[in-house]
């Protein structure tokens, strides 16, 4: 419980010193949404920190070979709450946008209760907040 409260506690510093607040985020924070992927590639990288899914998206092969450690490849569909937003936080290589470091705890599956970062990008709204 102390990881998760200082886990957001440094997303809310680190909005602000960027200006940016959870406002300026796709997702709201306690919205329940499901994980899915790309068409191609429908599995989700849940990672340990946003630094590493940001290092990821942006590295080179060596660089995204080196952190894979550190992150879970969950199932498509599977359930998860935003429990902390950091806006236009990840920058992927070759793609010109941005999009946002969304922290969340997964609510079923084998990795249900774990808190983790994904990209805005793979998780689809499930209903009403």
């Amino acid at each position: 419980m102390r990881s998760l409260l200082a886990a957001m506690l440094l997303v809310a510093f680190a909005g602000a010193l960027t200006g940016a607040s959870p406002a300026d985020c796709r997702m709201h924070l306690h919205e329940k949404v499901a994980l899915l992927g790309g068409m191609d590639d429908p599995e989700v990288f849940v990672w340990d920190s946003r630094f590493r899914l940001a290092a990821y998206q942006t590295g080179t092969y060596d660089v995204a070979k080196s952190l894979l450690p550190h992150a879970w490849v969950i199932p498509p569909g599977t359930r998860a709450i935003v429990i902390a937003c950091v806006p236009n936080f990840v920058h992927p290589r070759y793609r010109g946008f941005t999009d946002d470091a969304l922290g969340i705890i997964m609510l079923n599956g084998p990795y249900r209760g774990r808190s983790g970062w994904v990209m805005s990008r793979d998780l689809r709204r499930m209903g009403s907040r």
